[in-house]
């Protein structure tokens, strides 16, 4: 988690949530989401599917947000 940052420009849905924990099961439950942005202020929820070290450049201070990233483990 990061907070005030989010990650621009790679979003492939967006939607209102009730909170972050809802938007990170969006997150799992779609089949290119690797990390969010959960916009506290407007309860907004982007689905991203790319991760910030994809494209440092697009992540960005955002003083309303917080990123997270989805962490994959090897079995």
């Amino acid at each position: 988690m990061v907070r005030q940052h989010s990650l621009v420009q790679h979003t492939v849905m967006s939607l209102t949530t009730m909170d972050d924990f809802e938007c990170a099961l969006l997150c799992i439950r779609h089949k290119s989401c690797y990390s969010f942005n959960f916009h506290t202020s407007s309860s907004l929820c982007e689905l991203s599917n790319v991760r910030r070290i994809d494209f440092p450049g697009d992540f960005i201070f955002d003083h309303g947000s917080v990123y997270f990233e989805l962490e994959f483990m090897r079995a």
